[in-house]
């Protein structure tokens, strides 16, 4: 568990619709919240392969002499019909739990900038009447967005190295640094989210897009 950062990519126009009713927001990001007239698609099944994978996990963890645990399914979560086409076209991503690291190398700092590099904690435009997830939502701007593209876009992996401090990062309070254990590994897994992070702000940029930013 933890706060997770979800981005989602809103054109120009929907964007300033948005702003301006902003009772609509919720139903943007999370999708249909009540019953709909016609029932929706059941949840995929999960794959046999993924299925084997999970349960070969499971089996590590069973108590000798009891019954295995197995995947059961359950319809405890689901997610809306509207938020799993934008995550299927690419239009919603999030950089999970990594967010305040990602910030604080971009930056340099774990505290808000108003640089363009500083854009994933520029949350000085809410929108919306109230939390959706944890807390309200922001927006950034079409021309926001194509400078915080130009500033990643320019970030290289040796930059990311110079600024990768633990100790630095725990003295400053940054979220999450205290689960790094493998200093290798969470650089290559950092480098991946922030090309994630890169690829999905530069299509933004390209498209004239603005971008929401949320807390799960």
């Amino acid at each position: 568990m933890g706060l997770a950062l979800c981005l989602r990519r809103v054109d120009a126009a929907d964007l300033q619709r948005l702003l301006e009713r902003p009772a609509e927001v919720e139903d943007f990001l999370l999708g249909v919240t009540f019953p709909a007239a016609e029932p929706l698609p059941a949840t995929p099944p999960i794959s046999s392969k993924s299925t084997e994978y999970v349960q070969a996990l499971l089996a590590d963890f069973s108590i000798p002499g009891e019954p295995p645990l197995e995947i059961k399914p359950s319809n405890s979560f689901t997610v809306s019909v509207e938020r799993q086409r934008a995550w299927d076209l690419g239009e919603e991503i999030d950089v999970d739990k990594d967010w305040h690291v990602i910030h604080f190398l971009l930056t340099g700092s774990a505290q808000a900038c108003d640089r363009p590099e500083g854009s994933l904690l520029a949350d000085d435009r809410p929108i919306g009447v109230g939390d959706v997830g944890v807390g309200r939502p922001w927006a950034l701007l079409p021309d926001e967005i194509a400078r915080f593209a130009q500033a990643i876009s320019d970030f290289r992996y040796a930059d990311m190295t110079d600024r990768f401090d633990i100790g630095e990062m725990l003295r400053q309070d940054v979220y999450s640094a205290g689960a790094v254990e493998n200093e290798s590994w969470c650089l290559d897994s950092l480098w991946k989210r922030i090309g994630t992070l890169r690829d999905f702000v530069t299509t933004a940029s390209r498209n004239g897009q603005g971008v929401i930013l949320f807390m799960v």
